[in-house]
């Protein structure tokens, strides 16, 4: 990583994925409907688990963080 302070473009995406799915989560939870609120839980526990083990391989993206 050149830019001690830049995210590399996977973990980039993958933080970017998260914050959409945070704003389904809310969407979801405004519509009341259990199944999509359970989906989207799937995703973010998804997302969550691929963002840490992105990090846990690159410790110098934690480290930006």
């Amino acid at each position: 990583m050149d830019d001690p302070g830049k995210l590399d473009d996977r973990t980039a995406d993958l933080v970017t994925a998260i914050e959409f799915a945070l704003k389904l989560k809310h969407a979801s939870d405004s519509l009341a409907d259990p199944p999509l609120q359970k989906l989207v839980d799937l995703v973010l526990f998804d997302l969550g688990m691929k963002l840490a083990a992105q990090m846990s391989e690159n410790p110098e993206t934690a480290r930006a963080q």
